[in-house]
């Protein structure tokens, strides 16, 4: 072999070995950017800490910062990221009925009174349900209200709660069709169904609308502020008729558990 072609030969392999050893962006591990995406916990208000990927990884586009970190999917744990995870505390009421507001000469219709009547009247024995109605036949056309009472758990204490929603389902008795109107919600002077004597005053104004029509056996929701909460304090409201067109809810007294009337609670 000539000494000019062993130079040649010797010249390319060295540019062979050198060339293995330049940086090659398609492998190289600085570019992790559908890594990172999967390190930002969906649904999760967390933020990335201080292992997230450098600027090598970083998309020119800003996909890595996209809305997924404020979503409301269920968070997941990951160590790349700082998660927030939010709990539901729900919390069933203690007193739940209807009271038949005076109107002239006649005074207040009692809780028991009001809830016997409007079960008995509709095929479910003496117990179950509580109405909302704006002229109330079954009353001499007295307006009715529902009245709601829920304690303060102690797994709300010290907690930070970020959001409040009152459930309440309809009943499905016989004859009755779907309501034109849900009633909208009040905070109200503390009270006692047990012996009332005069209606809770309202405060203030509604804190959450009338949800529309109803239908039977239906679920309906509403979302309340959280400074309807007062720490250590039960929570008073009133479900207050928008229409002639009454609705019954389920009180305590539910044939089913997951009627009874309900307050759930997100918390940090």
């Amino acid at each position: 072999m000539s000494l000019r072609l062993r130079a040649v030969l010797l010249s390319a392999a060295v540019g062979l070995a050198c060339g293995c050893l330049l940086d090659n962006p398609l492998y190289d591990g600085a570019f992790t950017d559908s890594d990172a995406s999967t390190r930002v916990t969906t649904g999760s208000t967390g933020t990335p800490t201080t292992d997230a990927p450098t600027s090598a990884g970083t998309d020119p586009t800003g996909s890595d910062s996209d809305d997924s970190v404020t979503t409301t999917d269920a968070p997941t744990t990951d160590t790349a990221t700082t998660d927030t995870t939010l709990d539901t505390v729900d919390i069933l009421a203690d007193q739940a009925g209807c009271l038949g507001l005076p109107k002239g000469n006649q005074g207040l219709v009692l809780a028991v009174d009001c809830e016997v009547e409007s079960s008995v009247g509709n095929g479910h024995g003496d117990l179950g349900e509580m109405v909302v109605d704006l002229v109330n036949g079954d009353f001499k056309d007295r307006e009715t209200r529902s009245f709601l009472r829920f304690p303060w758990p102690a797994a709300l204490d010290g907690a930070q709660i970020v959001a409040v929603e009152l459930l309440l389902t309809s009943s499905d008795h016989d004859g009755q069709t779907t309501s034109d109107q849900s009633g909208e919600i009040w905070a109200c002077e503390a009270f006692d169904l047990d012996v009332v004597v005069d209606e809770p005053a309202l405060v203030d104004a509604a804190i959450a609308p009338d949800q529309g029509a109803v239908d039977l056996t239906q679920q309906v929701s509403w979302t309340l502020p959280v400074s309807v909460l007062v720490p250590g304090q039960p929570t008073h409201l009133a479900v207050v008729p928008v229409s002639d067109d009454g609705v019954n809810y389920w009180n305590n007294a539910a044939p089913q558990a997951d009627w009874r009337p309900l307050l759930r609670v997100t918390i940090l």
